[in-house]
């Protein structure tokens, strides 16, 4: 369904929205933060809801993505050449390592873990699939950065900075940078 004016970028950016928000949002919150007409706000609730893309619960009649919308990603993620052709090599390092094994792509100045085996020898540490990681963060999106170009690395400094997420997270453009170069 396409609401009047709006077109389907608002319902992307309904659920791209409450992704983002684990606690989910109320639908006055949503039409807020997306300066949308009550009505095309509601209606695009109700649609989402019906389909199991969003769920609200009724205790504070706060929106959440859905169970259908895993469903969505799950298929998706399956269907990706890319997994499909990694996947066999993902289960023997995870079988040779006994350690978790992740599959990371790059997406603009991010990384998006697309795939995951799990190793006999598991910490117990689990990252979510499919949500956006800061390329200077994670030891994945350090190795695309060190062999992607300077002006990559320039790129996400200027769109993400360098925010620590961690007590070990590099936070400086320098240290970053003799980092990469260890790496090359």
């Amino acid at each position: 369904r396409i609401y009047p004016g709006r077109g389907y970028s608002s319902v992307i950016d309904v659920i791209e929205l409450l992704a983002a928000q684990p606690g989910g949002m109320t639908g006055s919150e949503i039409h807020r933060a997306l300066k949308l007409p009550k009505s095309t706000s509601f209606l695009m609730l109700q649609h989402l809801k019906e389909r199991g893309v969003v769920a609200m619960d009724p205790a504070d009649g706060k929106f959440a993505v859905g169970p259908a919308l895993l469903q969505i990603a799950h298929q998706v993620t399956g269907s990706l050449s890319l997994v499909r052709i990694a996947r066999p090599y993902l289960e023997a390092l995870a079988q040779e390592t006994t350690e978790d094994i992740y599959l990371g792509v790059r997406n603009g100045t991010q990384l998006m873990y697309v795939d995951k085996v799990t190793g006999t020898r598991s910490v117990g540490f689990d990252v979510r699939l499919g949500w956006p990681r800061s390329l200077h963060s994670t030891a994945s999106g350090k190795l695309l950065l060190a062999f992607s170009t300077p002006e990559l690395v320039a790129q996400v400094v200027e769109e993400q900075g360098l925010p620590a997420l961690t007590k070990a997270t590099i936070t400086d453009i320098g240290q970053l940078r003799r980092a990469l170069n260890v790496i090359r």
